[in-house]
Formats: structure tokens, sequence, C-alpha cells
């Protein structure tokens, strides 16, 4: 059984790194979207809610910098190299 607060302690923790994670995002964004880059790959297991606040920021961003390269999730490295390396094929 958690102890009192615990809940609370969690749900504020996970909004403090989705508000960092947001910040970084919108960092990088412009340098991503100037650079060459075909292909970002982000590697995330278990998170639902982190994968949706990104997705959301991603699709943001990518309105605003018109950018064309490709931006996916997965929950392995494996899945992730397999797509980053669809590009040499």
């Amino acid at each position: 059984m958690p102890t009192p607060g615990t809940e609370v302690g969690q749900t504020r923790r996970s909004e403090l790194i989705a508000g960092l994670q947001r910040e970084i995002i919108r960092q990088l964004a412009p340098a991503v979207a100037a650079s060459r880059l075909r292909k970002v790959a982000r590697i995330i297991s278990q998170d639902e809610g982190n994968r949706a606040m990104f997705g959301e920021e991603v699709r943001e961003l990518r309105n605003r910098y018109r950018a064309s390269v490709e931006v996916r999730q997965f929950r392995t490295y494996g899945e992730a190299a397999n797509w980053i390396a669809a590009i040499r094929a």
C-alpha cells in the first residue's frame, strides 16, 4: 500500500519531467529542422503518457518549422536501428 502523498509526489515528478522534456524538444527543434537529418528515432519503453506528449510536441513543431524529418518512437533499440537502417536500402 502506498504511503500518503506518494502518488501526489509521483504525479508532480512526472509533470516536472514532462516539462523538461518539452523544453528540450523545443530547443532542439530548430537545429533538427535546419539539418540534413532524415530520421530521428526515440526509444521509450513504457510511459504511454510521455509517448503521447512527445508525439503532440513533434506534430506542433513539425508544422511550425515545416520540417521534413521523420520522427518515430520505438520500444527497443533494435526496432529503432532497423527503421534508421532503411535509409540505406
